[in-house]
């Protein structure tokens, strides 16, 4: 059995993990089974500015 991940915090909050079907680690959890490996700073860039660009688009209003 795996271990239950769970954080205890007042409010609700979700977490949004993408996994791939070679993923090393399934069906394990990702938190604490391998170490951290940081984005390269590029990557992330274009990342966040997806997310941005899709956010704004969905608070557009209907026309």
């Amino acid at each position: 059995m795996w271990p239950r991940i769970g954080n205890v915090v007042p409010q609700l909050h979700i977490h949004i993990v993408a996994r791939t079907s070679g993923d090393a680690l399934w069906p394990k959890p990702v938190w604490g089974a391998a170490p951290p490996r940081p984005y390269d700073p590029a990557a992330l860039d274009r990342v966040v500015r997806a997310i941005r660009d899709r956010v704004r688009s969905a608070e557009r209003p209907l026309s």
